[in-house]
Order: structure tokens, then C-alpha cells, then sequence
């Protein structure tokens, strides 16, 4: 693996690990209340009469459903970090980070 990807992720492990997993959208009222605005949206879309409303309707529904598609995603893997959070070792991953940016101390000094 090249030296950057790898820090680059080994920085991204230790910035989760400093967060907490925040998550509005796995409380239940947000996906009721999502669902109930998704379904009168659909309900809205197929009353109108063909026009441009039904362009701006298609395309908030698009919004809809790339959100909805990024939240389950989210969802899915706020689940999962807690499962996998305790396993790493911070102090591992530090070390490594200093590990990889010695070389580029000591060719600086050159």
C-alpha cells in the first residue's frame, strides 16, 4: 500500500474513534416522519396535471430517494462500528502514524 493511502486511512480510523457515532436518523420518529413526507410527496406527484410541477416533483422525490439511499448506508455502518471499535488498538495505530511520517522527517533534514 502506498505510504499517503495509508496514512490517510490509519488518520481516518483514529478520527472515528475520537467521535462518537451521532445518529439522528436511527431514532424511529425520524424514519416515520421521513416515510409519512416521502408518501405525500408520491401522493402529491400523481394528482397533479402533467407541467413543469411534476418535473420539480420527479426531481425531489430523486432527492429523496439519494438521501434515503445515504442514511440506510449510514445506518448500516454506525451499526457495525460498535462491533468493530473495541478491537482497534489507538496506541497500534499512533505508533504507525509516527512510524510512516519518520522518513519524511529525516528526508526534510537532509
Amino acid at each position: 500500500m502506498n505510504t499517503s493511502d495509508e496514512k490517510k486511512y490509519l488518520a481516518g480510523i483514529l478520527k472515528f474513534l475520537d467521535r462518537a457515532p451521532r445518529a439522528v436518523f436511527l431514532n424511529p420518529w425520524f424514519k416515520v416522519a421521513y416515510w409519512i413526507v416521502l408518501s405525500l410527496l408520491f401522493f402529491a406527484l400523481f394528482r397533479m396535471e402533467p407541467g413543469p410541477y411534476v418535473l420539480a416533483a420527479v426531481g425531489v422525490a430523486f432527492v429523496f430517494g439519494v438521501v434515503q439511499g445515504y442514511l440506510g448506508v449510514q445506518e448500516y455502518a454506525i451499526r457495525r462500528w460498535s462491533f468493530i471499535r473495541p478491537h482497534l488498538n489507538r496506541q497500534t495505530i499512533e505508533a504507525r502514524l509516527a512510524e510512516l511520517d519518520e522518513p519524511e522527517k529525516n528526508s526534510e533534514r537532509s
